[in-house]
């Protein structure tokens, strides 16, 4: 959302999965170990556990042995895990972490979209982005067309992959992009 805010002109559509762009009062105690600086460390840049663990956690339904390791593939070392070990420390949670004005930001920035078309399409069963963010998704977008699948987990493309190409195509066919949009 903050490359969207950046760059309004070029979206004409948005389409929003288990996610936030806005701060929580919360924060999972799988991820907050996650965070811790030397466990944490040794857990998630060293056995890759944030990564293994997602492949499980994530969905509802097993992952196939392949699709398991497509995964985990780009994360094979240290040093290629670095980039999960920051993602999960610069997780905003309170007002002094060097993210949360940006997050604020973002947040802030999101009414900006408000006539633009929204789906959102949400696994009702992720531990982490709980229905209680699709609610907040909501009050921010009310126009948004929403699309719960209670079955589903964060990964909600893998665990109802059809059922979401189906909703997000029948979407994408009665929110047809204007021709200036296109140019």
């Amino acid at each position: 959302m903050g490359a969207a805010l950046r760059h309004p002109e070029r979206i004409a559509r948005i389409v929003i999965t288990n996610t936030a762009a806005f701060p929580a009062d919360r924060m999972p105690l799988r991820i907050a170990l996650a965070r811790t600086p030397v466990l944490g460390k040794l857990a998630v840049q060293g056995f890759n556990a944030f990564a293994r663990a997602a492949t499980h956690m994530a969905v509802e339904r097993a992952l196939p042995a392949e699709v398991r390791s497509a995964y985990l593939a780009p994360y094979a070392s240290w040093s290629e895990r670095l980039a999960i070990w920051r993602f999960v420390r610069d997780i905003p949670m309170s007002p002094g972490h060097p993210s949360f004005a940006t997050l604020q930001s973002i947040a802030s920035g999101l009414r900006r979209f408000a006539s633009t078309p929204v789906s959102i399409l949400w696994g009702e069963r992720d531990w982490c982005f709980t229905p209680r963010f699709r609610l907040l998704w909501q009050e921010r977008w009310p126009q948004a067309e929403v699309h719960r699948f209670d079955d589903a987990g964060h990964w909600v493309c893998e665990d109802a992959g059809e059922r979401v190409v189906r909703a997000l195509r029948e979407w994408l066919a009665r929110t047809p992009i204007a021709a200036e949009a296109r140019a």
